[in-house]
């Protein structure tokens, strides 16, 4: 297989995956067009962020863990609200969902795609 088949197979298995993923997150926490506000402007990461928060989300995410902890406790914000970030890697394989282990690369020796 040449480099330039091989480049475009990983490509198709990779922009397969990506649209299988992307079909499972729910329409309310997709952000639109994120390229076009991305180039849009330079901006820094937390500007760019910035601009995808409500107010009173800029203040929960500028508080610290206390603040929130103390405005939680007194009826201000509810944990809901609030939530707590989290970051889940697949670093463990499981039966049925693919998962890239963090990694994901072109070089591939063997590509065996889906039909």
């Amino acid at each position: 297989m040449s480099t330039t088949h091989a480049d475009a197979a990983w490509k198709k298995l990779r922009d397969a995956k990506l649209k299988t993923r992307d079909s499972l997150i729910p329409a309310q926490y997709r952000i639109p067009d994120i390229n076009a506000k991305a180039h849009a402007s330079v901006l820094n990461d937390i500007e760019f962020i910035a601009t995808l928060l409500t107010r009173e989300e800029r203040t929960i995410t500028g508080c610290s863990a206390t603040v929130c902890a103390r405005w939680i406790a007194s009826g201000k914000w509810t944990s809901v609200r609030v939530g707590v970030p989290v970051s889940i890697k697949d670093n463990i394989n499981i039966a049925g969902p693919d998962s890239s282990v963090g990694f994901i690369s072109p070089k591939l020796t063997h590509i065996r795609l889906q039909t």
